[in-house]
Formats: C-alpha cells, structure tokens, sequence
C-alpha cells in the first residue's frame, strides 16, 4: 500500500511539475505518431532554446549554420542573442518537409513564439523554415533558419 500511495505522490508531483512549464505545441490537426523525424527534431530544438540549454541548442546546429531574421547570425550569435530572453510558449503549425536530395531536407513552419526579454514581453509571429543536412556519422543538423514576419491584419 506504501509502495502504491508513494507512486501516486510521485505522479502527480511530475504531472503538476510538467505542468507548469512552458510547452511546445503543434497544430491540433497533427497526429504525433506521424510526425517525421525531422518535425520532431526541429520541435526538439525549440525545446532546448526553451530549457535555455544553449549546449544543447547549439549542438543540433552545423558548424556553419546561419539564421536569417532581421540580421544574419551565426551558430554563436544566435544562441547568444536569446540570452536575456525567457521563452514561454511556442507554437509550430502547418508544417510541411520536403526532401530537397537523400541528405537535406527543408521543413516549413508557421511559428508563434512568446517571451520576456529585458522585462519586455515580446510575441512574434513569422513564417519559418529550416534546412537539415544528414552528417557523416548519421545525424541530422540545422544549417540554415530562415524566419519572415507576419504582419498583423488590421
């Protein structure tokens, strides 16, 4: 009974940690079972910038990654320029991949990003689109984040 009572406690104390915790959210009309691979890496890697696990962040990009958004940056400044920022909630949409040869793929995205940089609350909404090239060792990493703004309607 013990054993039974502490596995309860500890559920719900996971339930209740989980939680609390900003989540990544994917369109309702996906089925997670049929997500591909490279979606679910790509959410994995929202998922690390979340956890403000700049290694981890950095480790799914290239050694010559770029982004492209207001500015072109590199791996590292990438990964910097989130560092006065707490991200909240994401959201990845309509997403669709396309294999552009037997190693790269593009997935495309509709993403909502909420957060608080500087004490500032900052929520974008843009068109996203990342390419993944499979390594020699059979891991897959980003090499190139584009993201466009969405202008909101009036």
């Amino acid at each position: 009974m013990n054993r039974v009572l502490t596995l309860l406690a500890l559920t719900i104390a996971g339930i209740s940690a989980f939680a609390q915790s900003p989540q990544v959210t994917v369109a309702k009309d996906l089925d997670s079972s049929g997500m591909d691979a490279i979606y679910i890496q790509e959410i994995k890697l929202w998922k690390t910038l979340q956890a403000d696990d700049r290694t981890a962040f950095k480790a799914n990009l290239s050694q010559n990654f770029i982004s492209i958004k207001d500015t072109i940056q590199n791996r590292d400044q990438l990964a910097i320029s989130y560092k006065d920022c707490a991200i909240g909630s994401l959201n990845l949409q309509n997403h669709s991949t396309r294999a552009l040869g037997a190693d790269a793929v593009l997935i495309s995205y509709r993403l909502h990003i909420e957060m608080i940089c500087r004490k500032q609350s900052v929520v974008e909404e843009s068109n996203a689109t990342t390419t993944w090239v499979r390594q020699t060792d059979g891991h897959w990493l980003a090499v190139v984040h584009t993201e466009s703004p969405i202008k909101a309607t009036p």
